[in-house]
Order: C-alpha cells, then structure tokens, then sequence
C-alpha cells in the first residue's frame, strides 16, 4: 500500500489507535454478526458457507447514506440473480447493460456518482448533529500541548501487574499535529519522535504538580503502533530483496522504485517472472 500510494500520489491516512467506530469495515462486520446469526443457527461451524449469500444480500442492499446498492456504485449497474439470468437469458442483452451509445450512459453515471456525493455529505452532517446532541464539545489542543494519554494496561501476574491498580493516564506527551478535528498525532516529549495517531477521548491536558514535575512517574512508553517507518533500517536479506525488485522494476521501465521493508514472498513472486 506504502508504493502503491507514492505511485498514484496520495497520502495514506490511518485511523487512530484504539478507535474502531473510525473504521467503516467494523459497522460492515457488526452487520454481518447478525446475519450470520441468523442462517447459521445451531450449526455455528458452518459460518463460512453463509457468506456467499451475506456478501450478496450486503451488494444489493440500498444504502441509506448513498441512496444506491454498493454493487451499483462499484461495477455501475446493479447485479443479477442466478433465478433471473436462467428464467430468460434476453434480460442480458436487454438490459442497461447493453448500450447503443457508450458515452450517454457514462454521462449518467458520472451524474449518479456526483448525486451520490452530496447525498453521502448531506447524511454525514445529519448524523454528526443528531449524535452531538448528547455530547460535550470535544477539547481542542494545539501543535506544542502536553497531553497525557489513556493507558491500556492488562494483568500480568507473573509480573505482578493488575489493570485496575495502574494509573489510568500516562506521562505527559506533546501534541506534534493536528490529524483531523478529533484525532491528534503525539509524539515524545523527550526525544521528540513522532507516535501513533489518538483520538481527542483518550487525551487528556496535561497538569503538573508544584515542583513542576509529572505527579506521577510512566507505566510504559507508549510505542508508534501500524505501518513500519518508511527510513527504518532494513535487514540484511530484505535490503537484497529490495534490491532485486529496484533492479526488476528498472528493466521493466517503471518509475516508481520500492520503498520500505518487503516480504520474502514478494521476492519470489518477483524472482520466478
């Protein structure tokens, strides 16, 4: 995704750490626990063999925030069942699919998708207002804030570690940017590295004691969570994996070069063409 994103020139954004109602593929799977539920009864380890019927019952559902089916949006005409192309097969060449003239029907879609858009936006704000209704208005930091940040600790008892013991925040951080209007990039306040992406929830300003010191001292430091970091150093047999694919890539004519760590499997596929 890192290369494919340097070719086509488009910024890759995450979601924040700890944030799964950021991710739209969780509502999809929250869907898709009840349906499951549904077909699978008593035999729950059958689960797998009801997804056909799930993923196409999901593609020809309309969607309330684009007013279309997703299949519609994706392959721009709507999909057939396998009763309707057996019962008569000039469906087929009658339907939308086939066209005297390619471009009026481009034409539409391209006004679909655009009707789609201003639907989509128009369905974000109305729930965003019906959801702060019963909401406080989220705290606001600026680049340069010490912040302190939620901690997540889990009971170890080898260790003698006990979640409901540990401190709930962690030491101060400092605000290094702004993601979006909710979610905030932190990094070190010592070293100044950048770490992961954190919603405004799990942050907290940061209040010092008398001495001007932390009150309290950091259970754990608090690691950047995702992708690799693109300069990280490469071992040894992935920098002559990736040396193999620039080579590859430089004869085929491509421009765009490999860049971060790549897997082995990569390096095979790459090797055996």
């Amino acid at each position: 995704m890192q290369q494919a994103s340097y070719c086509l020139g488009f910024d890759q954004s995450l979601t924040p750490v700890y944030h799964p109602e950021a991710n739209p593929v969780e509502r999809k799977n929250r869907n898709m626990k009840v349906q499951l539920s549904i077909l699978v009864g008593n035999s729950h380890t059958e689960w797998a063999s009801k997804l056909l019927s799930i993923r196409y019952a999901m593609n020809t559902s309309v969607s309330q925030s684009t007013k279309n089916t997703p299949a519609f949006l994706t392959f721009a005409r709507e999909m057939r069942d396998s009763g309707e192309i057996q019962r008569d097969l000039r469906e087929i060449v009658i339907g939308e699919n086939f066209v005297s003239e390619i471009t009026p029907y481009l034409l539409k879609i391209a006004d679909t998708m655009k009707e789609v858009t201003e639907t989509h936006e128009q369905e974000q704000d109305r729930r965003k207002l019906y959801a702060d209704s019963s909401r406080r208005p989220a705290q606001i930091f600026q680049e340069g804030d010490r912040v302190m940040v939620k901690t997540r600790t889990l009971s170890n008892m080898p260790h003698g570690i006990t979640s409901k013991f540990a401190p709930k925040r962690d030491e101060p951080y400092r605000i290094a940017k702004r993601v979006s209007p909710t979610s905030y990039q932190l990094a070190d306040n010592v070293t100044g590295n950048l770490l992961s992406v954190y919603h405004v929830s799990d942050l907290d300003i940061w209040r010092s004691d008398t001495t001007g010191k932390s009150s309290q001292k950091p259970v754990r430091t608090i690691r950047k969570r995702g992708r690799p970091r693109k300069d990280a150093n490469l071992s040894t047999p992935s920098r002559e994996i990736g040396s193999s694919l620039r080579a590859i890539n430089k004869s085929k004519g491509e421009i765009c070069n490999v860049k971060g760590p790549v897997t082995r499997a990569r390096a095979l596929d790459a090797r055996s063409h």
